[in-house]
């Protein structure tokens, strides 16, 4: 048996000696990796013929998918970004999980000393003490995490508050991505209103308490969001008028924090909440994010919606596309979305295929607006097994193989 037929033999039907082959072979493997600086040259090729077939597993549902899902992050950066800065790092991420399996007692002492963001899944599988003083000086420290994983340790130790300010004031500083930034302000709204409330207004508490906000969010925007925040804080539940008390140059912050709340809260759809995904769906603005080694153009708000909506109940996302305007708003806005928010927007809508036809029928006079809308068009139709034709000076939407 070797580390490629073992995975699929494992991926096929679970296999338990399988599941044990990979544990012991991938530990010793990646272990070596690490202390030589380099991997064996067989190993290689064996994560490079995984690499074709390899599919993410779904829910790690033990030690070594979590680790393997690591393990394959940094093959991906080791062949296609060479001198990535945080390699190393995500390597060490990656044994985590086998050392764990292979010996507890070294995880647990070494997890006294270095913590890693791994490690907060490791522990729900092994359970026991849980090293709080590395975990917390990980997240006082780390630039880069999954924002969730946080927020779930903060509802953790939400009673200590002392604590609970310095990690929310140094992830908000040191965390770069806006999308990580303002989930976690807007859980910090959710839980601590009066941090917010007294960062704001009371000048003699801001001076004494250790929860700070970052130069980089201004007093003008964090007003706006506590006044758009404010309402439903105070009644439990989001007005109609919610895009009132916004500026228009916050608005993405606005609906942004409010996509986050909705999230947060497993809130009820209600109009006004239609509301907020429609104008998410037509906001344009574009962040630029740090991809790798990459820099590339990112517009949060309406990913942030759409990723959304993939995870509510199908019958409430069927609601959403049947009685609101935000298959209409993709239609307006098509040439003004990335080519990532394009795609990504695409692919989820299509799948309400009746309704996705229905509007394309009904935006196909948008053929003359530009060269970027007629090829997105036709990329829409293409994604439904039609394309687009002129007919007697009208455009027609027929069957792939139309002739």
């Amino acid at each position: 048996m070797n580390i490629v037929s073992a995975y699929r033999e494992y991926k096929k039907s679970k296999d338990k000696q399988a599941e044990n082959f990979l544990i012991q072979e991938l530990f010793r493997q990646i272990g070596n990796w690490i202390q030589e600086g380099r991997p064996e040259q067989n190993f290689l090729l064996e994560l490079l013929v995984i690499s074709l077939e390899y599919e993410d597993f779904e829910n790690h549902e033990n030690l070594l998918e979590l680790g393997f899902q690591k393990l394959m992050e940094a093959f991906f950066i080791h062949q296609e970004l060479k001198n990535y800065q945080n390699f190393q790092t995500i390597l060490e991420e990656a044994y985590m999980p086998f050392l764990a399996k292979t010996d507890e007692h070294q995880y647990r002492e070494l997890k006294k000393q270095k913590f890693y963001e791994i490690d907060f899944l490791v522990f729900r599988f092994i359970g026991g003490e849980f090293p709080h003083a590395s975990a917390q000086e990980f997240l006082k420290t780390t630039k880069e995490m999954d924002v969730w994983l946080a927020i779930n340790y903060l509802y953790q130790i939400k009673n200590d508050e002392e604590t609970s300010h310095e990690i929310i004031s140094k992830l908000l500083k040191n965390l770069d991505k806006f999308f990580e930034r303002y989930v976690l302000l807007s859980f910090t709204i959710l839980t601590h209103p009066n941090w917010v409330r007294d960062y704001l207004f009371n000048d003699e508490l801001q001076k004494n308490t250790k929860f700070k906000i970052p130069k980089s969010i201004s007093w003008k925007e964090l007003f706006s969001i506590y006044q758009t925040t404010r309402f439903y804080l105070e009644n439990g539940y989001l007005n109609m008028n919610f895009f009132e008390s916004y500026p228009q140059e916050y608005e993405h912050v606005n609906l942004f924090v409010l996509l986050a709340i909705f999230e947060l809260t497993n809130a009820k759809i209600t109009p006004a909440w239609i509301e907020v995904f429609e104008r998410a769906i037509l906001n344009q603005k574009v962040i630029k994010r740090k991809y790798y080694n990459q820099s590339v153009k990112h517009q949060p708000v309406p990913m942030f919606a759409i990723g959304i909506l993939k995870q509510i109940p199908k019958e409430d996302q069927l609601k959403i596309i049947e009685t609101s305007r935000v298959l209409i708003g993709f239609f307006q806005k098509l040439k003004h979305y990335t080519h990532e928010t394009f795609q990504f927007l695409l692919d989820y809508f299509s799948t309400f295929h009746f309704h996705f036809e229905e509007e394309l029928r009904h935006h196909l006079e948008l053929w003359e607006d530009s060269v970027i809308t007629r090829r997105r068009l036709q990329q829409c139709a293409s994604k439904i097994q039609k394309r687009i034709i002129k007919k007697s000076n009208n455009y027609e939407l027929v069957e792939k193989e139309y002739e």
